[in-house]
């Protein structure tokens, strides 16, 4: 995972910054690391350094997932460095989430693979022959019943 750190010109100890944000989310992320490209940081006083105020301090993740789209978030605070682990924070929720969802929706689409393999179309009132036709004119690849015959009943 590449991380990519970026501060506006009103931030002391760049360097520093960078190393601590660095560090911070390979520890954090480290659960995700395999399925992460990049992620880029975005460090800035919103006051532009001119004066102070609470929560003027903001750090911005932006996470690249293969294969879906970027996870970003923001957090304001105090401090910059509230508003780092503020932020590493919620990243993790997000990419906890975001991946949480796809692997619900893997999960319930071989489920449901599965129980259609098992159902006898002539249970659903469907003639099986017209089944397979359509299936063959759709290039559609029809699982062979259970051995012994045996199936599901719709609406287990």
């Amino acid at each position: 995972m590449q991380v990519q750190v970026h501060t506006d010109n009103h931030l002391d100890g760049r360097d520093e910054l960078s190393s601590y944000v660095q560090s911070l989310l390979e520890d954090t992320l480290e659960r995700h690391a395999d399925q992460l490209t990049s992620v880029q940081a975005h460090l800035g006083d919103t006051n532009s350094g001119a004066k102070g105020g609470d929560n003027d301090m903001r750090c911005m993740f932006e996470a690249r997932l293969a294969g879906h789209p970027p996870v970003a978030v923001t957090q304001l605070a105090p401090s910059l460095h509230q508003a780092i682990n503020g932020a590493a924070d919620k990243l993790t929720r997000a990419l906890d989430t975001a991946l949480g969802r796809q692997q619900e929706q893997q999960r319930r689409s071989h489920a449901s693979a599965a129980d259609a393999a098992l159902i006898d179309p002539a249970e659903l009132g469907l003639d099986p022959q017209a089944v397979a036709r359509a299936a063959e004119l759709t290039g559609a690849v029809l699982p062979t019943p259970p051995a012994g015959g045996a199936s599901v009943k719709p609406g287990r």
